[in-house]
């Protein structure tokens, strides 16, 4: 899995399943968008994901996170649910970061083991 997906994410989702579970995926790939990851944003049902990254904070922000750390093959190594504002987490052997809004139920989110997939924004109709 490549770390430069900025444009192979574009309107792709990622998934847990053979369903589309989250259908917007943002990018922090620059130094300052991933320093800056989701604080000072209104919770919405999106995913940001991290890259590369392996060390999160919540410090500033107003509402709890899930999160799931994931290796170069997409394998989700560490993950963790309504991470409260004002803490930090840590995966040495993580490539990055996928946060959303804790809006989802705790069961809904990525567990370690979980493979990661990213299906193009088409690859689902509904007949």
């Amino acid at each position: 899995m490549s770390l430069n997906l900025s444009k192979k994410l574009s309107g792709a989702s990622w998934q847990k399943t053979e369903v589309p579970l989250f259908p917007k995926v943002s990018v922090a790939s620059t130094f300052a968008q991933r320093a800056r990851g989701l604080l000072g944003t209104q919770p919405k049902p999106e995913l940001l994901m991290i890259a590369p990254c392996h060390s999160i904070h919540t410090f500033g922000m107003r509402y709890p996170i899930h999160i799931a750390f994931f290796d170069e093959c997409g394998n989700v190594i560490a993950a963790e649910t309504s991470v409260p504002p004002g803490t930090k987490r840590s995966c040495p052997h993580a490539v990055g970061v996928l946060e959303m809004p804790a809006l989802y139920p705790a069961s809904q989110w990525f567990i370690s083991g979980d493979s990661l997939r990213l299906a193009p924004p088409d690859a689902y109709h509904r007949t």
